[in-house]
């Protein structure tokens, strides 16, 4: 009887397949899959932990300056151009370098400038990727040359400090609705020193300054050439060559702009349209035309005017001065003077370089005249200016220049 092949064992059929060289003779067993997720795709490449971002210490463009004590703290930025001006820029405005993941600005980072720099006449845009502004599109202006976008990111509160180097910073362009400048608004803490500004265009609304809008901080020997621009728009306040609204100190600064647009401002100052804090050592040589609280060096002075003088022209429609337009009660202004220029506003103390002064103000040694005059008045202005460690000194040519001043180190 021929025997059933199935009834056959199984051990006994492996043994005939090893023995004929196949290469499998038992089913694979495989454990249950209890795993519902779906398997990744063998195309997928495998995943990778985010790398860090470390930013790039130095370049051609910039330095990181570190803190000493803490080597990995950023402390502020050398700057060579106008593309490292734009990373410091970033960091102040947009991202910390020292905490890039918390995605917000530093506003004590340092500015120290190596160069010169000259801001291109092009916006600029933020690039994400190299944690930085970059030039884009070329600014656009109105008809009157201001500027309608900008090639700036102004800092809020900044309380860090700018350090010129007494190089220049040339071409920024700002406009902006609220208060403007290098700065927005300096704190109490900020510096900014040994700078100066040259074909600058700022286009705002308030509160308007070349170097800050508002300074509750110390601006000290910066400079505003004659090739600055300057408007306020609409019937607005606080324009200034230097500050628009001083709470702080402005000391050894010079502005040669001249405000000669016509729109309707009031308190504008060849150093600061409104002062509360103090001014000293400081020359207003553009000249300045206003309505109301107009002065060569301030428009409007609660504080204290040391040892300031003005060359220009000064006019407005009511209380205009050649060193204050609007002096109000317990005040200081000492051993200032004015050059004899006539002004068309009213009313107006051409004897006194006051468009307004209240009796209860402190003034002293206040000269108003021509060249020779103030020169010979010197020793006068010197006494009063003895205990601020400030003098004035004689004009080589008396008959043409006025005088110059020095700072006297204790």
């Amino acid at each position: 009887m021929k025997k059933n092949i199935l009834s056959i064992p199984v051990s006994y059929i492996c043994f005939l397949v090893l023995t004929l060289g196949l290469t499998a003779c038992e089913k694979e067993v495989i454990p249950p899959n209890n795993n519902t997720e779906e398997p990744d795709s063998p195309s997928d490449p495998p995943k990778q932990e985010e790398e860090k971002y470390e930013p790039e210490v130095s370049t051609d463009d910039y330095e990181i300056v570190y803190d000493t004590q803490d080597g990995k703290k950023a402390i502020g930025y050398r700057v060579f151009t106008a593309e490292g001006m734009l990373k410091w820029l970033y960091a102040t405005s947009v991202e910390d370098p020292n905490t890039p993941e918390t995605d917000g600005p530093n506003k004590n980072l340092g500015l120290e400038l190596m160069k010169d720099i000259n801001m291109p006449d092009q916006t600029i845009v933020e690039d994400t990727k190299k944690r930085s502004f970059r030039f884009a599109a070329p600014v656009s202006y109105d008809k009157y040359g201001y500027p309608t976008n900008s090639n700036w990111k102004m800092q809020w509160n900044f309380s860090g400090t700018i350090e010129g180097n007494g190089y220049n910073i040339s071409g920024f362009r700002m406009f902006n609705d609220g208060g403007g400048g290098l700065v927005a608004s300096l704190d109490s803490a900020g510096v900014v020193r040994n700078l100066t500004i040259c074909d600058a265009k700022v286009r705002a609304f308030w509160g308007v300054g070349f170097i800050a809008g508002t300074s509750n901080g110390l601006i000290e020997n910066c400079h505003v050439r004659e090739d600055c621009k300057l408007a306020i728009l609409t019937n607005n306040e606080y324009e200034g060559g230097i500050v628009g609204k001083n709470y702080g100190t402005i000391i050894g600064c010079t502005n040669a702009y001249h405000y000669l647009h016509g729109k309707i401002n009031h308190y504008k100052g060849g150093i600061a349209g409104l002062n509360d804090g103090t001014i000293i050592g400081c020359i207003n040589y553009g000249t300045i035309k206003g309505h109301y609280r107009i002065g060569g060096i301030t428009g409007n002075n609660t504080g204290s005017v040391i040892a300031c003088g003005n060359t220009a022209e000064v006019s407005g429609v009511a209380y205009a001065g050649g060193i204050v337009g609007f002096n109000e009660a317990s005040t200081d202004v000492v051993g200032s003077w004015t050059a004899y220029i006539y002004n068309s506003g009213q009313p107006y103390n051409e004897q006194t370089g006051f468009g307004r002064n209240d009796n209860s103000s402190h003034c002293e040694a206040i000269f108003v005249g021509n060249s020779m005059d103030i020169n010979e008045k010197i020793p006068e202005m010197n006494a009063a200016l003895k205990v601020y460690n400030w003098e004035w000194v004689i004009a080589e040519n008396p008959e043409v220049d006025y005088p110059t001043l020095r700072q006297i180190k204790e």
